[in-house]
């Protein structure tokens, strides 16, 4: 079971759609409440819980801080982030989320309702859409485009503090990252 939904809209109208995939076939699911593209979402959620988080209106700078959840046929809005933030990263649960804010090197955390500073990344990374996989207890952080050129720059999270990974091969940014921090 999975979920999409977002993305590049017209200014002012980014995508609200939201497709389910049951492994087959696609069907259409509840609207997501604020169209815009750039999202950060928990990406160990499912389809009857889900988190995205952030994201900016297509084709304008609006960035926002709502956080949505996702209960298998409709969006709420809960809790905003701390600030607006675009092109963020994310992993984890709806009830233990992460959010890795664009070029700022502080996690923030989310409990199901509330968000709080977490450990910070070694270095700073701008574009982190799509970074981040894993847990808030065993999160992974691979690529970005980082402040000095750190090709494969990844770094490991244990729901407290970042160290240093493996290197990935090249150098990455706005990719897709799935799995768990030791199977990614």
């Amino acid at each position: 079971a999975g979920v999409t939904t977002g993305g590049d809209g017209p200014p002012g109208n980014g995508i609200t759609t939201t497709g389910e995939y049951d492994g087959s076939s696609w069907t259409t699911g509840g609207a997501l409440g604020t169209g815009r593209r750039g999202l950060g979402a928990g990406t160990n959620s499912s389809e009857t819980a889900g988190l995205l988080f952030g994201g900016a209106d297509p084709g304008v700078p609006t960035q926002y801080a709502n956080v949505e959840e996702y209960n298998g046929s409709s969006w709420s809005e809960v809790t905003n982030l701390p600030g607006n933030q675009a092109n963020v990263g994310g992993f984890g649960t709806q009830t233990a989320g992460a959010c890795l804010p664009n070029t700022a090197t502080a996690t923030l955390e989310y409990d199901g309702t509330n968000w709080t500073s977490g450990g910070s990344l070694s270095n700073p990374r701008n574009a982190t859409l799509g970074i981040g996989c894993g847990t808030q207890t065993a999160g992974l952080a691979v690529g970005g485009s980082p402040a000095a050129p750190l090709a494969g720059d990844t770094e490991e999270y244990d729901g407290t503090s970042w160290t240093a990974g493996g290197d990935y091969p090249r150098a990455i940014q706005f990719q897709g990252s799935s799995g768990i921090q030791t199977s990614a």
